[in-house]
């Protein structure tokens, strides 16, 4: 061959290896841009498997502690306790003291020493009449006369109160007397059920009431003396047979008829009180 021929021939070989060269490049340029392209495809298929499993399992968990809140939740309705029935009956165990002789008419202190052995104190029979009872010419706030005679009179229910408070002051702090004036007879019972006495008026041996036409007043209420006027303790009831338990001062522990009891009560004037 001449020496041209073999130029140009060498020049074509060169230039048809360069656009091989060029057609492998571009090639692998666009293999590598399809595989970039798998891979996010790849990447973004895992990646929507992931969250789909994340979101099945988060709805897994919901459901989950749903389910166990709906075991342990507290239910939203208000629960109601229904109150024990008052019992039938009813008796408290209490010390009977006596009036006489030491306090012929000295009924009030009497019952209300009753009502403070049953609390616990160890007091003399006396103690109250002479220490701590209340004294007045109006028989609502204190005693009129004097319990250690036959002559003396009586208190109601306010001035015992007081009495009672004067006592608790000096030895226990805890406890308070309360005037309950008014109460009704169930109203009576059930704070006998749960233990405790009540000191109650009535009548001496369950004599029909005698009222003198004697009035005071206090806070606007009259209070009428009542010659045959008397002061108990309450102690038990039996609904069953309509009778009360009473500690009488000069009876002793004694039975009466209810509704024979529960008049004479509210003839003079529903007067009681209690010890808390």
């Amino acid at each position: 061959m001449k020496l041209t021929e073999k130029v140009m021939m060498i020049l074509f070989i060169a230039l048809i290896s360069f656009i091989a060269i060029d057609i492998c490049s571009e090639i692998k340029k666009q293999d590598a841009n399809e595989l970039s392209v798998g891979n996010e495809s790849v990447a973004e298929t895992i990646h929507t498997n992931i969250n789909a499993e994340d979101i099945t399992m988060g709805l897994s968990s919901t459901e989950v502690l749903t389910t166990e809140a709906t075991i342990t939740e507290a239910p939203t309705t208000e629960e109601t306790t229904e109150e024990e029935p008052m019992p039938t009956k009813a008796e408290l165990e209490m010390e009977i003291v006596y009036q006489h002789p030491e306090l012929p008419t000295g009924c009030e202190s009497v019952a209300l020493t009753i009502l403070l052995k049953y609390y616990g104190f160890d007091i003399e029979k006396t103690t109250i009449a002479s220490d701590y009872l209340v004294y007045s010419d109006n028989f609502v706030l204190g005693y009129s006369g004097s319990p250690f005679t036959y002559e003396g009179a009586g208190i109601f229910a306010p001035g015992l109160v007081k009495t009672a408070n004067l006592f608790l002051k000096d030895n226990n702090k805890l406890l308070n007397a309360k005037n309950i004036t008014g109460s009704t007879p169930m109203e009576l019972y059930e704070y006998v059920a749960e233990g405790t006495p009540v000191v109650v008026w009535t009548t001496i041996h369950m004599y029909n009431n005698s009222p003198t036409g004697e009035y005071r007043t206090y806070k606007g209420k009259d209070y009428q003396w009542d010659s045959c006027e008397h002061c108990v303790v309450l102690s038990g009831y039996d609904l069953e047979r309509n009778i009360v338990i009473v500690h009488d001062p000069v009876d002793g522990i004694i039975e009466r008829d209810a509704d024979a009891f529960w008049e004479r009560y509210e003839n003079l004037g529903s007067m009681a009180m209690i010890i808390r």
